[in-house]
């Protein structure tokens, strides 16, 4: 009997997951302001070449002054973080900076796609980038969707999540 319910709050929990994936292209789809290029598309990608670069360099300092408050990252299966003050977003970064995750010496996009949500104010960079050792090999590809609000005239990241690359 134990098994069923199992079985039951697993399912429950895969059919949430794709009825929020479903809502998100749903949005992404349906968001744009209009059929134009995204005006601030250069700028949101800019951004984005500038805050890998403070990735790749372990720049936490740096990193943080990409983001908005509060910041959620959602990862893999994991459940999301939610960082809401500048400490916890430092003390999240330091550890990483320490990890296997933080092994990588450089970042190399491959693609960058921004879709405007809301007119002027939202936005979603969906990317697919690599990430190398020192002698270039290809340690992992990833793909992540980078959220984006404009707040006090810069965009700012505050939702990061990955997704399948297929």
């Amino acid at each position: 009997m134990n098994y069923h319910f199992i079985f039951f709050v697993e399912s429950v929990d895969l059919i949430m997951k794709r009825i929020l994936v479903s809502l998100l292209f749903f949005t992404l789809n349906s968001g744009m302001a209009d059929d134009e290029v995204f005006k601030h598309q250069d700028v949101v990608i800019g951004v984005w070449d500038t805050y890998i670069d403070a990735v790749d360099n372990k720049n936490i300092e740096e990193m943080f002054s990409y983001f908005s408050l509060p910041v959620t990252l959602h990862f893999d299966n994991n459940a999301p973080i939610v960082i809401e003050t500048e400490e916890s977003f430092k003390d999240i970064f330091n550890v990483w900076k320490d990890s296997n995750k933080a092994k990588f010496h450089h970042t190399e996009r491959k693609s960058i796609t921004v879709t405007e949500i809301r007119k002027d104010f939202l936005c979603v960079a969906d990317v697919v980038y690599e990430r190398h050792n020192n002698e270039n090999q290809l340690i992992s590809r990833v793909r992540s969707l980078y959220h984006f609000v404009y707040k006090n005239e810069n965009w700012k990241i505050y939702l990061i999540t990955n997704v399948d690359l297929n």
